[in-house]
């Protein structure tokens, strides 16, 4: 890692403020990698985050902008407008759960 200035004050140190639960995988690719119960139970952790973030807000009364409304996923090829081709075997949800949603526009 490389900083300009002191080590945290650059980008190493932020983010853009976004909190998008997500995964890389497929649900079901992390249930094959860490197994049934770890991998649903990563996949609850990760798809909840954003919520508890916002209820940490919330609670404590944090004077910041925040809002949970959403966010756009830009696809840039048509296979990602299609829903992932397998589910997890548990059952649990493809998509991280929240109270965020996503979406694709299709390119013309």
């Amino acid at each position: 890692m490389l900083e300009a200035g002191e080590v945290g004050a650059g980008a190493s140190g932020r983010n853009g403020g976004q909190v998008i639960p997500g995964l890389k995988l497929d649900p079901s690719e992390i249930e094959a990698l860490l197994g049934p119960e770890r991998g649903a139970r990563l996949i609850e952790i990760v798809g909840s985050a954003a919520d508890f973030v916002f209820g940490l807000v919330r609670r404590h009364g944090i004077e910041c902008d925040a809002r949970q409304d959403g966010w756009i996923k830009a696809c840039h090829r048509d296979a990602t407008l299609r829903p992932p081709r397998t589910r997890p075997a548990s059952g649990a949800s493809a998509a991280p759960r929240s109270k965020s949603s996503t979406g694709c526009a299709s390119r013309s």
